[in-house]
């Protein structure tokens, strides 16, 4: 069992070596406040401040400041934090440029979006060869299609919430599939934990709850509930946690800090049948213009049923009610996300049914290896859009000319968020190639973030214009590519082998 599972921890650290080769060297997220508060975490061993951060920081009835997100994403970097912090420092003395440590403390944080991304996909190849029984080399292309042509691509580099949560969600139906196949408790109950993580990181997510225990559902009678059990007591203690916490900052165990007054844009007021229209067909933020791998799933949707009845009902019903609750708020289209950046978590659970397409266009010849390759293709072309650019710093410009308007990216065609970030993208090239095109200045940006955002923004260039030395530079990226070569050409290997 274990070589079965090789190939898709190969393409995982594929995935990685290609994420941390891509990355900006910076985040732009809300996760930079989140690793601030690790920072303070780490500094004062305590989860509330004597004062506040930002606005997102509520005063709590114990009179300390919590932030109006949840803590499970800055819980998380607490030792990423604590790594880059030393990482900083050490590698600032050796370089004898003190100044570097911020530097090279910010561009390690991503990283960690890089690694829940690529956990991630290995969670879908495990997904893949487990619960829909494909070809190990099937699973391996699936896993590294959903790294590299989905929403998850861009977001690898940024500390979002939705990132981790999204992560968590993936290996809690990792295990529940395999507690239901070996009616093992242990895993049901990490299963349990993981969705309760989970909704440490951001509760909508415990609806993804219902998927996990359908899949224990269909087990033997004598079975079901204790699975079901030990899938609930893995979910207890983080059901303590939230109450215990959302108790210290809004009084109410079961009320969210982000329903507070100073979140009014998270209010449940919004137009839902517009924020639902506007996630699944807008041409700025439908979640198929920024994720085409899921078109494919809607072709690979009757076979996933017929395989899968009673997890497809519990996905359904998941997905459902998660888009319902987002698509009621003001703010539907998660501004300032690269696409509809609620649903990053979703990307997994509704690119399950693509796998069995890619199964039956790898086994059969004709058009449908050329739907696929076109889908694989556009995705590739749209991730590598954001991925070029600074898309948070083209939002911050057009607040400041007076073109930020919410309706307009979402549903305005010419102006919409892919087109204004395509331009962007077009002027960086040229910059880069020499033409004369005058650059984007946004007020309050560093010089380093708006070299950055003016060329293309991979961290190689950011870093050799703030003084990292180039053979040092070249070497890492050379480690890197040499690397993910090595383990994407023997995942392939090994996915063979199996086959044989």
């Amino acid at each position: 069992m274990r070589a079965l599972y090789l190939p898709g921890w190969l393409t995982a650290v594929f995935l990685m070596c290609l994420f941390a080769l891509m990355t900006s060297g910076f985040d732009v997220s809300e996760g930079v406040e989140h690793a601030d508060w690790a920072r303070s975490i780490i500094r004062t061993g305590e989860l509330g401040l004597t004062s506040s951060m930002s606005p997102n920081w509520i005063e709590s009835r114990n009179g300390r400041f919590y932030s109006a997100h949840e803590v499970g994403n800055a819980i998380a970097l607490v030792p990423v934090v604590w790594m880059a912090q030393r990482l900083g420092r050490w590698s600032s003395g050796l370089l004898g440029r003190p100044e570097l440590a911020a530097l090279v403390e910010g561009s390690i944080l991503p990283l960690a979006a890089a690694l829940y991304v690529s956990l991630t996909c290995l969670a879908f190849y495990r997904l893949s060869v487990d619960l829909l029984e494909v070809r190990p080399t099937t699973a391996v292309l699936a896993a590294t299609a959903l790294g590299t042509t989905t929403i998850l691509f861009p977001y690898s580099r940024m500390l979002f919430d939705g990132v981790l949560g999204g992560m968590l969600i993936a290996w809690s139906l990792v295990w529940a599939d395999r507690a239901a196949a070996k009616s093992d408790w242990r895993r049901a109950a990490l299963g349990g934990l993981a969705i309760g993580c989970a909704l440490a990181t951001r509760q909508t997510l415990a609806v993804f709850a219902l998927p996990a225990v359908a899949m224990l559902m269909g087990v033997s009678s004598t079975q079901r509930f204790k699975l079901i059990a030990a899938f609930g007591a893995g979910m207890l203690p983080a059901l303590v946690w939230q109450g215990w916490y959302n108790t210290v900052r809004t009084g109410a165990f079961y009320l969210p800090a982000v329903t507070l007054p100073q979140f009014q844009n998270l209010s449940a007021d919004g137009d839902t049948v517009d924020g639902l229209l506007g996630l699944l067909v807008s041409p700025g933020k439908s979640l198929f213009v920024y994720s085409p791998l899921l078109l494919l799933s809607l072709a690979g949707l009757r076979s996933f049923v017929a395989r899968q009845r009673l997890f497809a009902v519990g996905l359904a019903m998941a997905t459902i009610v998660y888009l319902l609750v987002h698509a009621s708020i003001r703010n539907w289209s998660g501004e300032w996300g690269w696409g509809p950046r609620y649903l990053v978590p979703l990307t997994l659970p509704l690119a399950l049914p693509a796998v069995l397409v890619l199964e039956r266009a790898r086994r059969t010849a004709g058009s449908m290896r050329s739907v696929v390759a076109v889908v694989f293709t556009a995705g590739l072309l749209i991730q590598g859009v954001a991925m070029a650019t600074n898309w948070h710093y083209r939002y911050a410009w057009l607040w400041q000319n007076g073109r930020f308007d919410l309706q307009t990216l979402a549903w305005s065609i010419d102006s919409g968020e892919f087109v204004e970030t395509t331009r962007m993208l077009i002027e960086n090239v040229g910059r880069v190639a020499g033409r004369d095109v005058p650059l984007r200045l946004v007020d309050g940006a560093s010089a380093a973030t708006i070299a950055a955002s003016n060329s293309i923004n991979v961290w190689a260039a950011t870093a050799m214009r703030e003084g990292v030395p180039v053979a040092l530079v070249v070497l890492a990226c050379a480690t890197l590519v040499v690397a993910a070569s090595l383990a994407g050409g023997l995942a392939m290997r090994k996915a063979r082998a199996l086959e044989t």
